[in-house]
C-alpha cells in the first residue's frame, strides 16, 4: 500500500536494543506532528501469518486482525500498566470499517487511531528489533522513512546484558550488535533516500543539531519541544528504571559506561567481534588487534542460554517471561 496523499509516510525508529532508540522516539513524540505509541512488535509476525485472515476486503477479516493486534499488544500490559493504545479493542469494529482493505491499511488505521488521540497527523513506531525486518516494513509501507540509531557496542553490551531480553554475554551481545548494524547499513545503502543513520553519541553531544537534521529528513519544521524528552517519557514509556535515562533531559551520563561496567575480557571479546565495523562508524578500539579464542565463542553461546534462566531480571522476571512466551506462542500459532 502506498501511503495516501493526505497522510505523510510513517517513520520507523530501529537499532540494536539499548542504542538510544527510545531517546529518538521521545524526541519525535514531543514534535507536534508525530504520534509514537510504545513498541509494537506485532507487524512482521502478523504479516508472516496474513493468509489466515483471508481477504481483507471483508470487514470481518479486518476486525479479526485488529483484535489480534490488541491481543498481542496486551502482552505488554503488565509493563505499560494500560492498553497499548487505549480503547483499541473497543474501537475494533469502527476501525475495521474505516481501514483500507489491506494489511497495511489495517495497521495504518490502528496507528492513526492513536495519532487522533494525541491530536497528531503523522504516526511512527519505535521497535528496535524491526532492524531485522526493514525490507518487510518497506514492502508493507513503500513510502516509509527509517531512522537507524547506532551506539558504541561496548555501551550497548553493558546496558543490555543484565536485562531480561538479553543477549546475556559479551560474545552474544557483540554478535547481536554486529548483525543488527550490518542489516541497517545494508538497507541504508540500498534505500538512501528513505533512511537516516544517527549515532547516539552525536545526538547527546549536540541534541538540537541532530533534532533539526531529523526534522529535515522527515520534511517537518523543527520544534524546540523535541529536546524535552522527559515530558513525553512521563506518559509513554513503561514505568521501569531501565528507562530512567529518558526521563531526564538529554545528557551524556550513559556515554562510556563500558569503562566501569565491563571487564577487560568482555571488552576484548566485543572489540574482537565488532572491531572493523566499530572503526567504520568512528568508535576507537581500546585493544588494537583484539582476537577471539574458541573458548570465548563456546562459553559465550553456552552462557547466553544458561543466563536466560535467571529468575530476577528487569524489566520482567523469569516467570513473566515464560508466561509471555507461552501466550505469544498460542496467539501466533493457535
Amino acid at each position: 500500500m502506498s501511503t495516501d496523499a493526505k497522510m505523510p509516510p510513517p517513520v520507523f525508529v530501529v537499532g540494536a536494543a539499548r542504542s538510544g532508540t527510545t531517546m529518538v522516539q521521545q524526541m519525535l513524540a514531543r514534535h507536534p506532528a508525530f504520534s509514537l505509541p510504545w513498541e509494537s512488535h506485532f507487524i512482521p509476525a502478523l504479516w508472516a501469518r496474513r493468509e489466515r485472515y483471508g481477504s481483507l476486503a471483508d470487514t470481518a477479516s479486518r476486525e479479526r486482525l485488529i483484535l489480534d493486534i490488541a491481543n498481542i499488544t496486551d502482552l505488554m500490559r503488565g509493563q505499560l500498566g494500560r492498553e497499548w493504545v487505549p480503547g483499541l479493542r473497543a474501537a475494533a469494529s469502527e476501525l475495521a470499517r474505516e481501514a483500507a482493505p489491506s494489511f497495511a491499511g489495517v495497521v495504518d488505521a490502528v496507528f492513526r487511531f492513536h495519532a487522533r488521540q494525541q491530536g497528531r497527523i503523522r504516526w511512527g513506531d519505535k521497535t528496535p528489533g524491526y532492524i531485522d525486518h526493514l525490507d518487510t516494513l518497506r514492502t508493507i509501507f513503500p513510502d516509509a522513512r527509517f531512522v537507524i540509531v547506532v551506539r558504541d557496542p561496548r555501551d550497548v553490551a553493558a546496558s543490555v546484558m543484565p536485562l531480561s531480553f538479553g543477549p546475556n554475554t559479551a560474545f552474544m551481545a557483540g554478535r547481536r550488535w554486529l548483525n543488527a548494524v550490518r542489516h541497517g547499513l545494508d538497507f541504508a545503502a540500498r534505500h538512501p533516500e528513505q533512511t537516516l543513520l544517527l549515532r547516539y553519541e552525536d545526538i547527546i553531544d549536540q541534541p538540537e543539531k541532530h533534532a533539526r537534521h531529523l526534522c529535515d529528513f522527515l520534511s517537518e519544521d523543527y520544534s524546540p519541544d523535541m529536546l524535552e524528552t522527559r515530558v513525553a517519557a512521563a506518559s509513554s514509556v513503561p514505568l521501569s528504571d531501565i528507562h530512567a535515562q529518558v526521563r531526564r533531559p538529554v545528557n551524556r551520563s550513559a556515554e562510556g559506561r563500558w569503562r566501569r561496567d565491563l571487564s577487560a575480557r568482555q571488552v576484548r571479546i566485543i572489540e574482537a567481534v565488532c572491531g572493523p565495523l566499530m572503526k567504520q562508524l568512528g568508535y576507537e578500539q581500546s585493544i588494537p588487534g583484539a582476537r577471539l579464542s574458541r573458548w570465548d565463542k563456546r562459553f559465550g553461546r553456552l552462557g547466553h542460554h544458561l543466563l536466560w534462566w535467571r529468575p530476577f531480571t528487569k524489566p520482567v522476571g523469569l516467570c513473566e517471561r515464560l508466561a509471555i512466551a507461552w501466550r505469544s506462542h498460542r496467539l501466533l500459532n493457535g
